[in-house]
């Protein structure tokens, strides 16, 4: 039974990788030439954020764009500081304006942000971070095109000597990654921490809504709906992550919830030919995410904790070098790199499940330095986590389950407000 389920595993991973392969060298989309440049909002909601805003401000301030550039921060109801750094700046620049509101969540932060503005387009940015020089003018490329309601950035981490944060720098690479082959077929539907929206849109749909943990998801697929177009622009965010397994545990399953949330909201789009490749591959391709992990993490520990016991524990060998070396294998590429020089010497019996396995390995691999070279360059934090990422692997594929098993059919009727801020340590 086991084999049988793996040989389905790595066939739709074939199937996948091969495709996004494909898609990842197809030439780029081109954008038009900017013709004329609209006015900008960029809106940062905060809260307790005294530590970073004033140099989230300074990158935007620095950011090139041929006309003033109006920056607008939602403080909602911070303890600490923050509405006094912010007002200090605006004192000094006219284009800096300070909102609050009384702790309401972030989707309605940025409701109150869009609704104090007449600019055309209004960028979205999470106060932890930081923009590009260039990002502002990159996004105005994309509404050159007037069917254009909203465009994603990239986000990009902001390293330090925790391997915990080169891992999750790996991983968004890797969902960067995704997103660039989904907007390759047209069906770009996510917009994270860093977007920008025509305004008249965005208004249009009502603006964010309150009733999901995940607003970037919700109004992508509000405007899809009303039949806007959006766009993976090129504009790069470098944001802040959780520094501890247990902020990136509460992250990951309040991500987790949000998407299933947004799912079951939005349950009409799902293998629906109206809505295109978002409703036959998109949503359908995300829902395989959270169900891949039941399958995937028991028969993994299975198999990890079944092979020490019989080599090992059995033998008396607990904590044995070669047991050392066996568990560093299934950590590790080196582990997959042993199994398929020794089954292809002959030394290890081959099943009938590992020609499955090589082909998919070969494609994740590829599909992995691909997204490297393409959203960041081979830096040896990269290639450290490419490396060693099972494990790290595993421990997100739990906060898919999670999520799911709480979410699939939830205990309590869902509350309207349920978007609140969460800090992540």
């Amino acid at each position: 039974m086991i084999d049988e389920l793996l040989a389905v595993i790595f066939s739709i991973s074939i199937f996948t990788f091969t495709l996004w392969n494909i898609l990842a060298l197809l030439p780029e989309r081109k954008n038009k030439k900017i013709m004329t440049y609209p006015t900008i909002s960029v809106v940062i909601p905060a809260h307790n954020e005294e530590k970073v805003i004033k140099s989230t401000i300074q990158s935007v301030l620095d950011a090139t764009y041929p006309k003033d550039v109006e920056v607008i921060v939602v403080d909602d109801g911070s303890k600490d500081d923050t509405s006094k750094i912010v007002s200090g700046i605006a004192r000094k620049l006219k284009n800096v304006r300070l909102l609050k509101t009384n702790h309401l969540g972030k989707a309605k932060a940025v409701n109150h942000g869009i609704k104090n503005t007449d600019a055309e387009v209004v960028i979205m940015l999470d106060a932890d971070s930081f923009i590009l020089p260039d990002a502002l003018i990159k996004f105005i490329e994309v509404f050159q095109d007037s069917n254009v309601g909203a465009a994603s950035g990239i986000i990009r981490v902001v390293l330090n000597k925790n391997p915990l944060v080169w891992y999750q720098d790996f991983e968004y690479v890797l969902s960067s990654m995704w997103r660039y082959i989904i907007d390759k077929l047209d069906i770009t539907y996510i917009l994270p921490g860093f977007c920008a929206f025509r305004r008249r849109a965005i208004i249009e749909v009502g603006g964010f809504e309150t009733d999901t943990l995940s607003e970037d998801f919700d109004i992508g697929l509000k405007l899809r709906k009303a039949g806007w177009h959006i766009i993976m622009g090129k504009s790069v965010m470098h944001t802040n992550v959780p520094q501890t397994l247990g902020g990136v545990a509460r992250q990951r399953i309040r991500w987790g919830r949000g998407t299933m949330q947004v799912i079951r909201k939005h349950k009409d789009m799902v293998f629906n030919p109206r809505h295109g490749f978002i409703g036959l591959y998109g949503l359908p391709n995300q829902i395989y995410f959270f169900v891949q992990g039941i399958i995937i993490l028991p028969i993994t520990f299975y198999q990890v904790f079944e092979g020490y016991y019989k080599y090992f524990v059995s033998n008396g060998h607990y904590l044995s070098v070669e047991a050392l070396k066996y568990f560093f294998g299934w950590a590790s590429a080196f582990g997959a790199i042993e199994l398929i020089y020794n089954v292809n010497a002959g030394v290890w019996p081959m099943s009938w499940t590992f020609p499955f396995f090589l082909v998919s390995y070969i494609l994740t691999i590829s599909y992995q330095l691909l997204a490297c070279k393409k959203m960041d360059g081979f830096k040896p934090q990269l290639i450290f986590s490419l490396v060693f990422f099972f494990p790290y692997y595993l421990f997100t594929l739990l906060f898919f389950v999670i999520p799911l098993l709480s979410e699939i059919k939830p205990k309590k009727k869902q509350n309207k407000d349920v978007n609140i801020w969460e800090k992540n340590m």
